[in-house]
């Protein structure tokens, strides 16, 4: 099992851990339930603010801050682990 790890800020959630709380050393990025460890990811991307992630069953997930909708769960609150974004439809594009 990959877990994915995070450090740095985390004034808006942006590492995943369930708090709001700093860290200047690696610590894993929580699942949504928040009960175990973010897993299944294979592919993710991260900002200053906020992270995206997703997952092996095409669920993406996001977490941080929030203040604009950006993280695409239909609220406006930080979030510290991570949502499952709503969409209605992905549409993945492969460029050759």
């Amino acid at each position: 099992m990959v877990v994915f790890w995070a450090w740095g800020d985390n004034t808006y959630g942006q590492l995943g851990n369930g708090n709001f709380e700093s860290s200047q050393g690696p610590i894993p990025v929580l699942a949504v339930d928040a009960t175990k460890k973010l897993s299944g990811v294979f592919k993710i991307a991260a900002g200053k603010y906020h992270a995206l992630a997703m997952t092996s069953d095409g669920a993406v997930l996001a977490w941080g801050l929030n203040d604009n909708g950006q993280l695409g769960n239909n609220s406006t609150t930080n979030q510290n682990v991570p949502v499952k974004v709503l969409v209605v439809n992905i549409v993945v594009l492969t460029v050759l």
